[in-house]
């Protein structure tokens, strides 16, 4: 999003003073914690998340969190009435995101492998994603995707990326490099497949997966059945799958869980194309993500530390950025200005990304 934002993270490592208080990341990781240790202990016992019922989900979920929680900021969810309140309430977050995820492995083919998993260095992690750069230097690509599940056959796997706020993707943020995670998570995926199966997988989807009890907001009194479909639809999964009917009914056979309708010829709803990607579309994508990576290695081994945030008509760099008061970016000062993102429409922008994926493979 802008050049000096990440040289002041990652570069200079400047971090905002700690202070004694349970924050949104805080929250995020705990319930991260939570699902990972809930997916390796059936995955220890040989167990899929389908076996366990209600009640022994429910007990395994408080147990988790009652271990996990004292580990959070110093015990600070311990240390009033008032964050034991707040614990109550992740507690009930932390069950019905299991509730939830043991739903969906019920009615989809793909099930967990792999939980947490690291791609860079460290005990355990697959080897990081690489790329050669000018004067000799290499790129390295670091991080840790939530989930790998792999399709019963083994053809196919599914990244999920849990979040508890909100999430989105769109083809014109992926072109700009600000929405790379997921993409970035799939090729590392890919390449631990490839690895560790005789044949390699392919991708069928990368999706968020909340990890939250959203409030509902109605105008009358709904029926337990109703609220509970409408809560289902607020934590919809959204994000990218594969354009191929038998594979999306294989993720969600009830198609409860996806945010795609199919008309009743078969044929995908018109508000379901955006969230489709055919298999030359995926590859278009990840070739299109090594690009931006690369390139974005290259400028900032050129010393590229700008302060120039881009503006999209939705918003812009500055608005959450914590190095505000650091850049002295300031519009009413000569020599500052945003890099304006234009629009385009979903086909151009695919074209471009192929043209530019094509180039960097020649």
């Amino acid at each position: 999003g802008c050049p000096f934002s990440h040289f002041a993270q990652y570069g200079l490592r400047l971090k905002e003073r700690k202070v004694y208080q349970f924050q949104a990341p805080d929250r995020g990781n705990l319930l991260h914690d939570v699902l990972r240790a809930f997916g390796e202990e059936l995955k220890a016992q040989g167990r899929r998340w389908q076996e366990v019922s209600s009640a022994e989900a429910a007990a395994l979920s408080d147990r988790l969190v009652a271990e996990l929680a004292p580990q959070q900021q110093n015990e600070i969810l311990l240390s009033s009435a008032q964050y034991k309140n707040l614990l109550q309430r992740l507690q009930g977050a932390a069950e019905s995101s299991i509730q939830r995820m043991i739903a969906l492995d019920a009615v989809s083919q793909f099930h967990p492998a792999a939980f947490e998993r690291s791609f860079g260095h460290g005990p355990g992690a697959m080897p990081p994603l690489t790329y050669a750069l000018p004067e000799d230097c290499e790129l390295e690509i670091m991080g840790t995707i939530d989930r790998i599940d792999i399709a019963e056959d083994g053809r196919y796997f599914v990244i999920l990326d849990y979040k508890t706020g909100n999430a989105w993707i769109n083809l014109l943020d992926v072109y700009y490099g600000l929405r790379l995670q997921l993409l970035t998570y799939l090729l590392a995926a890919r390449n631990l497949l490839a690895r560790s199966q005789p044949e390699p997988a392919l991708p069928a989807g990368m999706l968020y997966c909340f990890l939250k009890r959203p409030m509902l907001s109605v105008n009358h009194r709904p029926s337990a059945k109703e609220a509970e479909a409408l809560l289902m639809k607020e934590l919809s999964m959204p994000g990218w799958v594969l354009a191929d009917p038998e594979i999306i009914r294989a993720i969600d056979s009830t198609l409860t869980f996806l945010p795609i309708r199919f008309k009743s010829n078969g044929e995908l709803d018109s508000r379901s194309q955006a969230r489709v990607k055919t298999e030359e579309e995926f590859a278009v994508l990840l070739d299109y993500v090594s690009y931006v990576l690369k390139d974005t290695g290259a400028d900032i081994l050129s010393g590229e530390i700008s302060a120039s945030p881009y503006m999209q008509e939705k918003g812009n760099a500055c608005t959450y950025c914590q190095y505000h008061a650091v850049c002295g970016f300031d519009l009413q000062l000569p020599g500052f200005a945003y890099r304006k993102l234009p629009e385009a429409e979903d086909a151009d922008i695919m074209e471009k990304m192929k043209e530019a994926g094509e180039e960097e493979g020649r």
